[in-house]
Order: C-alpha cells, then structure tokens, then sequence
C-alpha cells in the first residue's frame, strides 16, 4: 500500500490526536501545580498550554480537511480566524500574570519582602508538564515526502514552544530550590509570557 494512502493518514490523525491528548494533559498538570505553588511562572505555562491546545486543535481540522473536497478551503480559513483571534484573547489573558510579576519584583526592590516558592514543586510540575511535551515532539506526526505543508509546520512550532515555555519553569525551580532566588520566578514570567505574546503577535499579522 502506498506510504500517503488512507492508513498512513489515519496513522498521522491518531498521532496528533495524542499529542492533544498530552498537551492538555500537561496544562492540566500545570494548573493543579499553581493551585499548589502560587507561582507566575507556572501560570504563564497555563496560558501556553492553552494557546497550543487551541492551535493544534485547528491543526487536527485542518489535517482533516485535507482529506476532503469541496469547501475544505472555505472552511479552514474561517477555523484559521477564529483560531487567531481566540489566540490573540489568550495572550491577553497573559497579561495579568507578567502585570502581576512585575509588582512582584517592585515590590521586593522597595521593600524587600518576597514571597517564597517551593523550588522543588515547581521543578515537579514543571517536570511532567516537559515530559509530556517532550513525548509529543517526539511523536508528532510528519508529512510524508520532501515537503511539509504550513499546517504541519505550525503544529509542530507549537510543541516546541512549549518544550521551551516547561523548560524555563523547570531551570526556574532548579534555580530556587538551590540558591533561593524566589524573585527569579517573577522574572521567569514576565520572559516566557514576553515570548507567548511575541509569537501570538507575530503569527496574527503574518495571516493579515
């Protein structure tokens, strides 16, 4: 049977509904993991697991739309839209925990209190949420061929970014837990949540 015939696109749908599937399991994780550690730099990765979730939803239409004739180019631009502005109302979402980091390390600098972080929690939470992330970039279905469309692309950058976004917050609790710069997860926040919006900035004015 031909490599890009029906079974290998069943095989590639069932691979990215499974990175979905551990995507949202990771942002799950990293929720609880806030309700536990108070910390910003977790809650950022919430916001990323949301944005990936959202993204590589369309992703899995898209893929399916692919297989499809008629108003299959109608429709995944009308999802791409919706993706985006949804997209764009996440990063602002993102907002509160950079403002609230911010006040965070004000705070500190004029006064000197700071409030602790349980270094070794984070790097738990932070931990999982990678390992899920790690398995889905490791799994995530490619395109048959020479060449990969940009729907596939997209999907996978997003993985990666959120390898990047578990990454810091794991380096973050390596960090507190060693040295006991609890300050630093402020600044983690306000670094990875910069990065969410850059990017959620920059692909919706590359679609415009």
């Amino acid at each position: 049977m031909n490599a890009d015939g029906p079974s290998s696109t069943e095989r590639q749908l069932r691979l990215l509904r499974w990175v979905i599937a551990l995507n949202v399991l990771a942002t799950v994780i990293e929720i609880f993991g806030f309700c536990q550690t108070f910390s910003l730099a977790v809650v950022v990765n919430v916001v990323m697991g949301l944005v990936d979730a959202s993204a590589l939803g369309l992703n899995y239409y898209g893929r399916r739309l692919e297989e499809k004739n008629g108003q299959r180019k109608a429709k995944e631009d009308r999802a791409k839209k919706i993706a985006h502005y949804s997209n764009l109302a996440i990063g602002a979402i993102c907002l509160a925990p950079m403002i609230s980091a911010a006040y965070r390390l004000y705070v500190n600098q004029t006064t000197g209190e700071v409030l602790p972080f349980n270094g070794t929690l984070i790097m738990l939470v932070a931990g999982l949420g990678l390992l899920c992330d790690g398995i889905s970039l490791k799994i995530y279905p490619e395109q048959n061929g020479n060449e990969s469309s940009p729907n596939i692309r997209s999907g996978k950058i997003k993985v990666i970014n959120g390898v990047v976004s578990c990454g810091t917050s794991f380096i973050t609790g390596a960090i507190i837990w060693r040295f006991g710069f609890h300050w630093l997860d402020s600044v983690a926040a306000i670094g990875v949540g910069g990065f969410i919006l850059w990017l959620l900035w920059d692909e919706f004015r590359n679609n415009h």
